[in-house]
């Protein structure tokens, strides 16, 4: 899981939020995740969990997938899973900070085309061009 998240993120600015989730993750904390595999082998990995202390509000804190099994449907079913799990423990909503970032502009694209909207950004966050945007998507009760 480590190894999917360092493809995914590097060791950019935007890696050690995911990386900080899924040590939590894997410490067995307030932090859940969900793997998806092919034929035995870890292709996918999502990390989510519930906003203590906000009534209804849920995150995503990153998600992950192998290079040689992107476009296969992983991420979405990822995505499905987490949401339906998160509806399940009272989630009303899902936040996503993601960077607005060039080289990470394949997962918004995804989010989005998953129904996540941009609800609120903050300019310059990362670096000067670089915003944090929230992402969000409502779930049905």
């Amino acid at each position: 899981m480590r190894a999917l998240f360092t493809q995914a993120f590097g060791n950019t600015l935007y890696a050690a939020a995911p990386r900080f989730a899924l040590s939590r993750a894997l410490s067995g904390g307030d932090v859940h995740g969900l793997v998806a595999e092919s034929d035995g082998r870890l292709v996918g990995v999502a990390v989510f969990g519930l906003v203590a202390g906000a009534e209804g509000a849920a995150k995503m804190h990153g998600m992950a997938v192998a290079p040689d099994a992107q476009r296969h449907g992983i991420a979405r079913a990822l995505i499905e899973a987490f949401l339906a799990e998160l509806g399940r423990r009272g989630a009303r909503f899902v936040l996503v900070e993601f960077p607005d970032a060039p080289e990470l502009a394949g997962g918004r694209t995804l989010l989005q085309q998953t129904k996540f909207v941009e609800e609120s950004r903050v300019k310059d966050y990362f670096r000067d061009g670089i915003a944090l945007v929230f992402l969000r998507r409502d779930l049905a009760q």
